[in-house]
C-alpha cells in the first residue's frame, strides 16, 4: 500500500524534490507491519515496524551491536538502512500522521494516529482523497503531478526493494521473526 502525494514547488524544480511517498507492508491481519519512507533524496532507507513485528523480534533476540531495534539487522549488513521508530498498533488499521520538515517538505517522522502529538497548535491542515492506483501515470496527472516523469521514476516507486532504492529487500534489512497474530 502506498501513499504518494505531490509538492507545491516551482516549475524548474527537480522531479525528485517534488514528490513524497510512504509504502506499508501490510500484515495478514491487515494492519501495516513495516512503513518505508520514500521520495526525498537521502540514501538513507529510513523504516517505521510495528510494535507486533518488533516484540515478535526481541522474544527471539536482542538488538545487534549499535542497533535500538531487535528487528534491524547488523549495522555491517546494512548500513544505510534504519528502523527509526517502533509505532504501536492501533485499535484498528489506519495511516500514520505524518510530519513534515517546514522548510523542504522532507518527511521527519511518522506516528501512529493512537499516539500523543508531537505539537499543538498546526501550522497548516492539508486534506487529501484517497484514490486508487490503477494507473499510475493517468492517476499523477490527476492530481498535477508533472507529465516528465521518468521510466526510472516508475521503476523506484514499484520496486520492491525498500525505500524505491533498487537495494535488498526487506527480508535483508531486517531480521524477521514471525509475530503471532490473533
Amino acid at each position: 500500500l502506498t501513499f504518494l502525494w505531490w509538492l507545491d514547488c516551482d516549475d524548474d524544480c527537480p522531479i525528485d524534490q517534488r514528490w513524497r511517498a510512504i509504502r506499508a507492508t501490510i500484515g495478514p491481519d491487515g494492519f501495516p507491519l513495516i512503513w518505508e519512507i520514500m521520495g526525498d533524496d537521502r540514501d538513507l532507507c529510513v523504516l517505521y515496524v510495528s510494535r507486533t513485528l518488533e516484540d515478535a523480534a526481541a522474544e527471539r533476540e536482542r538488538p545487534p551491536p549499535k542497533r535500538r531495534f531487535a528487528a534491524e539487522s547488523a549495522l555491517g549488513a546494512t548500513p544505510s538502512a534504519l528502523i527509526a521508530r517502533v509505532m504501536d498498533d492501533g485499535p484498528m488499521p489506519m495511516g500514520p500522521f505524518v510530519y513534515l520538515a517546514r522548510e523542504d517538505a522532507r518527511i521527519t517522522t511518522l506516528l501512529c494516529r493512537c499516539s500523543p502529538s508531537q505539537f499543538r497548535d498546526l501550522p497548516e491542515t492539508k486534506y487529501f482523497e484517497l484514490r486508487p492506483l490503477d494507473n499510475l501515470r493517468t492517476a499523477i496527472k490527476e492530481v498535477g503531478g508533472p507529465d516528465n516523469l521518468t521510466e526510472s521514476f516508475f521503476a523506484n516507486l514499484k520496486s520492491p526493494s525498500p525505500c524505491g532504492h533498487g537495494g535488498p529487500n526487506l527480508s535483508y534489512l531486517l531480521r524477521f521473526a514471525k509475530p503471532e497474530l490473533p
